[in-house]
Parts: C-alpha cells; sequence; structure tokens
C-alpha cells in the first residue's frame, strides 16, 4: 500500500471516530436533556433564618427544592398563569376597610322613686339603624419591595378600634368565620379586603409574566416531622360556566400540603393533603404520582415516591383550582330546596389525560412565603417575612349567590389550613358534609370526574 493510501486511511479513520463521538455526544445531550426551565429560590440563603422558624434558609430552600411539583392546567381554564402578590401590590389593587356600626334606641328617660329621673333600659334595644364607613388606598411597593400601604392601614384609617402604630390594622376575624387563625372569636366590626384591578381578573384572567411567576411554599415542623406547603394564586376563580348561579370570586389561593418524616438521614414524603376548596382527602406517597424532573410533561411519571421520583404531579380543577391527585373523585356542591327543587350546582372539571390535551401552569419563582406572630394583640410578619403575610382579610372581591359564598381568604385567613394537617372526615368542619338550613340544603360530596375531562 503506498504512503499516500495509508494516509488516507489513517485520514478516514480518525473521521470516523470523530463523528462516532459527536454522534454519541448528541445522544447523550438528548437523553440528559436539562429541565424546560430553571426554578430559582426568591429567597436566597444568605441569612440563616429570615423568618425566624428554626429552620434555616438553606435547609428550607433545599427541602422545597427537592420536592417541587408539577401543575396541570385544564385545557378549558380561562386562567393565563399564576400571579405573583408582589406585583399584585405594586399599582394593581387597593386596600379597602369597612366597619359596620349599629345604632341602637337611645334609653327613654323615666321617673325614680324618691325624685330624680332615670333611664329605663330595655332588654333588647331597638335597632334604629347600621352604618358602613369604609376607606381605601392605592397600594404601591416601597423602595425595599414591601408593600407599605398594607402596613400603614392601621394608623391611616382614623378608625379608633383599627388604629395601629406598628402594622397592619388587623382584622381579627377575615369575613365571618367563627374564629380567625389564632383562634379568637368574631369580635372585630371591620372588614379587610385587596381589591384587585378588574383589569387582571375579567378583562384578561392574567398570570404574571415570564421570570415573575411564584410557587410559594411554607415549611414547619411539628410533633417530629416537617410539613411542606406549595401555595399558587390566581387573578380570578371564574366558575360562572360552571355554576348555576354564576358563581365567581378574585384571588384564588390554592395548596398542598406534604408530611415528610426523617429515614436514613433524609427527610421523605409519607403522605399528601389534597386541598379542595378548604376540604379534601389524604393520600400515601405510593398512592401519589410522582417524576424525576419537575418539566411539564407525563414523560417519566410515575406512582408512588422513590428516591428519583421526587416531584409530585397535582391536578387543577378548570377555572376553580383545587387541588387533586391523579384519577381521584372531584368535589360536587349541591344546593337543593326541601321540596326538591336545584337551587345551585358546580362539580370540579379535571383533566388527567395523557394524551396532550393538558396545559400546565409554570413557575420560575421559589417563594418562601415566611411566618406570622401575635405581638400586642395584633398578628405581624416574624422576622423579614413579607408583610403580606400577616394580612387576614379578602384577597379580592367575590359575588355571593342567594345560597353559596365564595369567598377569597388569604393563607393565614385558616391557620387549620396554615398550620395543619389532617385527615378530612365526613362530618368535619373541613371535610365533606351535609348542612341543614331552614330552607334549603347544602350538599357536599365526591363524585366521578366528567368524562369531558378524561
Amino acid at each position: 500500500m503506498t504512503r499516500a493510501r495509508r494516509a488516507g486511511s489513517r485520514f478516514c479513520l480518525l473521521l470516523l471516530v470523530w463523528l462516532g463521538v459527536f454522534a454519541f455526544a448528541g445522544c447523550r445531550t438528548s437523553v440528559f436533556e436539562p429541565p424546560a426551565f430553571v426554578v430559582r429560590s426568591k429567597n436566597p440563603p444568605e441569612a440563616p433564618d429570615h423568618d425566624l422558624d428554626g429552620l434555616s434558609d438553606s435547609f428550607e430552600n433545599e427541602i422545597a427544592e427537592r420536592f417541587r411539583p408539577v401543575l396541570h392546567k385544564h385545557g378549558a381554564d380561562r386562567q393565563k398563569g399564576l400571579y405573583s402578590i408582589d406585583l399584585l401590590l405594586d399599582g394593581r389593587a387597593d386596600l379597602r376597610v369597612e366597619r359596620r356600626e349599629t345604632i341602637f334606641d337611645p334609653p327613654m328617660p323615666g321617673k325614680r322613686a324618691g325624685g330624680g329621673i332615670s333611664f329605663d333600659k330595655p332588654e333588647k334595644p331597638r335597632i334604629l339603624a347600621v352604618v358602613a364607613r369604609s376607606k381605601k388606598w392605592r397600594l404601591s411597593a416601597a423602595p425595599a419591595g414591601r408593600p407599605a400601604d398594607l402596613r400603614k392601614a392601621g394608623v391611616e384609617t382614623g378608625m379608633d378600634a383599627i388604629r395601629r402604630d406598628d402594622g397592619i390594622g388587623t382584622v381579627y376575624c377575615p369575613f365571618r368565620w367563627d374564629y380567625d387563625s389564632f383562634r379568637r372569636s368574631d369580635l372585630d366590626p371591620d372588614e379587610w379586603l385587596i381589591d384587585i384591578d378588574d383589569a387582571l381578573t375579567f378583562g384578561c384572567h392574567a398570570g404574571a409574566p415570564e421570570g415573575r411567576r411564584p410557587l410559594y411554599y411554607h415549611l414547619y415542623p411539628e410533633a417530629g416531622r416537617l410539613y411542606l406547603q406549595y401555595w399558587y394564586f390566581f387573578t380570578m376563580n371564574d366558575n360562572r360556566a360552571e355554576s348555576t348561579n354564576h358563581v365567581w370570586h378574585e384571588g384564588d389561593w390554592e395548596h398542598v400540603a406534604i408530611e415528610l418524616v426523617e429515614s436514613g438521614g433524609a427527610y421523605v414524603p409519607r403522605s399528601v393533603d389534597f386541598y379542595v376548596h378548604q376540604c379534601g382527602f389524604v393520600r400515601a406517597a405510593e398512592d401519589c404520582w410522582w417524576s424525576e424532573t419537575p418539566r411539564t410533561t407525563y414523560e417519566g411519571l410515575k406512582k408512588g415516591f422513590d428516591t428519583r421520583h421526587t416531584h409530585l404531579h397535582i391536578w387543577l380543577a378548570a377555572n376553580a383550582h383545587g387541588s387533586y391527585n391523579r384519577y381521584e373523585p372531584v368535589y360536587d356542591l349541591e344546593v337543593r330546596a326541601f321540596f326538591g327543587t336545584q337551587l345551585e350546582r358546580w362539580t370540579d372539571n379535571l383533566d388527567y389525560d395523557p394524551s396532550g390535551r393538558d396545559e400546565y401552569f409554570p413557575y420560575d419563582v421559589l417563594d418562601n412565603m415566611g411566618e406570622a406572630e401575635e405581638r400586642n394583640g395584633i398578628v405581624l410578619p416574624k422576622g423579614s417575612s413579607p408583610s403580606w403575610i400577616a394580612f387576614q382579610g379578602r384577597f379580592g372581591e367575590y359575588w355571593q349567590s342567594p345560597f353559596v359564598a365564595t369567598p377569597s381568604p388569604g393563607p393565614l385567613a385558616s391557620r387549620e389550613a396554615f398550620y395543619s394537617f389532617h385527615e378530612l372526615k365526613e362530618g368535619g368542619r373541613w371535610g365533606p358534609r351535609t348542612r341543614n338550613h331552614v330552607l334549603y340544603r347544602f350538599i357536599l360530596s365526591w363524585t366521578p370526574d366528567r368524562p369531558d375531562g378524561d
């Protein structure tokens, strides 16, 4: 073989080797493709414990990153995406407070034995009028990023009972629940509301722009275990098409909670609490669906948690955004008159189908919600937690039909939601129940999913 021919053969061999290397590299690139998006933590571990909850920021971020979920969206959901509280409180909402005062009939003068004037006090004073006073502020972020007007509200109202020097002014009970999140009875007459601009709600069901879509998390220890909550906020819960009386409300908070136990020096999920409009159900981790990455796809999805499959999948109801495990029965609300007429009906609609109709709610910021505490009779953020976490009023206006109230509480409005994890039982305060009223029956149950969602 000539020298030229040998050189040509060596060149061809080298070319084949290089082509093989590139082909192998291309295969490895496709097999080990990075996630479709990278989530960054909004609260980096620079401070040791910014919310003073006894857990280091780096540990909280690590746990939140490890289990961050995939949020499945129904194709018929009008909501464009997750929204940001920081964006909302920066010129996109008003803060309102309303006080209702009852004016009674004054006591009638009478005669006292032995002379003089007395005042007879009737056992049941007659109500003359109910007067409502209100005030509102345009919310805007302070230079440091805190919603300053929220913190000054209690000072500026001019109403003695809610004039506070150090905080939010605070609602002792958000919207006439039996108790607030600190177990105090409903004694305060003031109702607070963050009124979201219509342009974000009915106008377009807005989502936050890419890069500012948060998934909020809350981690807390209790009885030797850790509980990790993921909270998601939407500008609108729009059930007008699904309900008889066109029910809707602005500002929709929903969430799940993961119970974590220590095993082999690491925390692993034991069970998951899927909250559905203040009701819900608990499922063992082996009965939930997990994937290796948080990519928005069914690829690699399997039933049961293991050390490789750590990212929980959650299916959200169309326009109502209740959180579900895969293939679960759905929330069904019915109101009937005692003579049988149906007055209201609303059933969540899910999409469990992996055939490509599923959409998703992507996010790109993990945001630690922090903690709140009560100091001197007022609820305030703990440490350097965001100031809005202490707000116990309504996040958004709502339409209350004659039979169904659909308020929009914040996360702290119910201590049962923010600091609890429990099996929800038939007849329980937060579980499926049948409630009888004088003129109608309020029936809440779990039914099979609608066929158009599969």
